[in-house]
């Protein structure tokens, strides 16, 4: 007798496509073989369409921008009942406080959070804002969620100081590395308008402060400066694209760095890269760090958050202090040379090792069976 399938259904805003929801659609993708897992999202969106496309159930509850939409809990609460959901995974503090109300007025018996990085200031205006979103999820799963998952030890750190350690367990973002394009760089290159015989060096992810992409045209200058085979290409999008134009202008080198907003072909941008940097003053464990590594793009990156769990600095990349443009420019020229190549060579077998989405699908299955054993 074939045993029935547990009913797991994940709650994400799904207004982007980005580093959390990709991690988060890969992980679905990897748990559909031993879970009747489904979605729901607060946005109709990219994730929503790939997430069918991978033949997974999804249900979209349009967020209204305020916790005061009580149709929206309500709707949710009627979703998990129907669907007879038996375990709530949340993926941000708005997802972890609805979810979390909604999940028990609907009688789901268990709870889990992940915390894909740390929280972000949102500027003055919304900070008493954001402070209270930030009370009420910190009483939601201190009172509620059965474990918290944390995407790095870094942030297990902080988070063990609020929940206990029994509560917290760390399970890193994973990739399909082996499903990753080849790179064809002539092609690509060509359809960008850059020039066939410039070296590329790039960033990718929203442009909004904890990026630091300021950083990044400050290295970019210090490099121009020494060498005229390099242009710059920025990917993504965000609050901050007219202000970082404006100083790559003021920077004089507005014709040698590129900006491509967001791309429905990253992937292939990525893979075109003699390096790729990223300056964030934190991160968890980004996935366009580990998607260049399985690529076999040289990385540079700063020594912030989940990064040094992921790099070794001078064996499968270069770490970076935060704000020394100096020494990032340095770090992305030594990797424009050929000694990157050793170092290319085990990033891609460290990703491949530590940070498969199989990998991250099983120990997050570890966590189910122990929550559902007695359910």
């Amino acid at each position: 007798m074939v045993s029935r399938k547990r009913r797991i259904m994940h709650v994400c805003s799904g207004d982007l496509w980005a580093g959390a929801e990709v991690a988060v659609a890969g992980l679905l993708s990897a748990l559909k073989l031993h879970y009747d897992v489904s979605a729901l999202l607060f946005n109709e969106g990219i994730m929503a369409q790939k997430l069918r496309n991978e033949g997974i159930e999804v249900f979209v509850v349009q967020e209204k921008g305020s916790f005061r939409d009580l149709f929206m809990l309500f709707r949710m609460r009627q979703i998990l009942k129907r669907n007879g959901t038996e375990l709530l995974h949340t993926h941000g503090y708005k997802e972890n406080v609805l979810g979390i109300l909604a999940g028990k007025l609907a009688g789901v018996e268990r709870f889990v959070c992940t915390q894909h990085g740390a929280s972000e200031p949102l500027g003055a205006s919304a900070d008493f804002k954001n402070e209270v979103n930030l009370l009420l999820d910190r009483a939601a799963r201190k009172h509620s969620a059965h474990k918290t998952i944390s995407v790095s030890e870094d942030l297990r750190t902080s988070l063990v100081r609020q929940y206990g350690s029994d509560k917290v367990v760390t399970i890193h973002n994973g990739i399909l590395c082996k499903e990753m394009p080849r790179r064809n760089e002539n092609v690509k290159k060509l359809e960008l308008g850059i020039p066939l015989d410039k070296r590329i060096v790039g960033t990718m992810g929203r442009l909004k402060p904890v990026k630091d992409i300021h950083h990044f045209l400050e290295a970019a200058r210090t490099i121009l400066e020494a060498r005229v085979d390099v242009v710059f290409l920025v990917v993504g999008e965000g609050p901050l694209e007219h202000e970082l134009r404006e100083t790559a202008r003021e920077f004089r080198i507005d014709d040698r760095v590129y900006f491509l907003g967001f791309r429905e072909d990253a992937i292939e941008i990525l893979s075109t890269m003699d390096v790729f940097v990223l300056t964030s003053l934190h991160e968890g464990i980004p996935l366009s760090l580990l998607e260049a590594m399985c690529l076999g793009v040289p990385v540079v990156a700063t020594k912030v958050g989940g990064i040094p769990e992921v790099i070794e600095d001078g064996c499968s990349g270069l770490l970076v202090e935060l704000g020394d443009e100096k020494a990032t420019a340095a770090a992305i020229l030594a990797m424009l040379s050929p000694k990157a190549k050793g170092m290319v060579r085990e990033a891609k077998r460290r990703v491949l090792q530590e940070f498969s989405v199989e990998r991250m699908a099983s120990r997050t299955e570890q966590v189910y069976r122990e929550l559902l054993a007695n359910v």
